[in-house]
């Protein structure tokens, strides 16, 4: 015969808000939806009331399905699930008449993830896996001329000595008058020269 649960059954609220438990086995996040929390909460009552009154903690999947409205195949899959991760630790006995009872020894509390804690840790797992930024070397800037530099070029160019223009030839057309050649001179004998015997051509 089945104890009777009490009428409420007093539930954190960080349970209904968490979205998964660390497992006692492993150590990881292991997904808490809404079937898995109503479980655990009926589960978890039924072993304080058998405590308290010294007694071995057993139910049957049937009786659990029942108070949860969650199907039988579901019930058993999380009570599995809570026992292979080290929520639930059981043992089995049989009844005289052959039948395997399944007793709840322990039932522990859960350490609970929120989803404030889930942003957290995805965001720093997101800055972990970002690939580390190479150093970028500093552009390197040419000086550039100041005043100085400029005017001592500039007199440096004005202290090279100058070339004179070289002048052209000028034609004999172009020579001042001075410069030309006297008009012929009737008075000037011109002297031809004279062959052997003294005449001139």
């Amino acid at each position: 015969m089945q104890t009777q649960a009490k009428q409420f059954i007093q539930v954190d609220r960080k349970i209904t808000r968490a979205t998964a438990y660390t497992s006692p086995v492993t150590g990881l996040p292991v997904k808490f939806d809404h079937n898995m929390k109503a479980v655990y909460n009926l589960m978890f009552d039924r072993w304080q009331l058998f405590k308290s009154l010294n007694m071995e903690h057993f139910d049957t999947q049937d009786y659990i399905a029942t108070e949860t409205a969650i199907s039988l195949r579901t019930v058993n899959k999380i009570i599995t699930d809570f026992i292979n991760n080290g929520v639930f630790k059981v043992y089995s006995l049989r009844s005289p008449h052959g039948h395997k009872k399944l007793i709840y020894k322990t039932i522990n509390t859960l350490q609970l993830i929120e989803p404030a804690v889930e942003v957290a840790v995805e965001v720093a797992e997101s800055v972990f896996k970002q690939p580390a930024k190479q150093p970028t070397k500093p552009a390197t800037q040419r000086p550039t001329p100041t005043a100085e530099v400029v005017q001592i070029k500039t007199e440096a160019r004005t202290e090279r000595p100058v070339k004179a223009p070289i002048e052209a030839p000028v034609k004999d057309a172009a020579k001042a008058p001075d410069q030309q050649q006297p008009a012929h001179d009737p008075r000037r004998i011109s002297r031809s020269p004279c062959d052997k015997d003294g005449f001139r051509f």
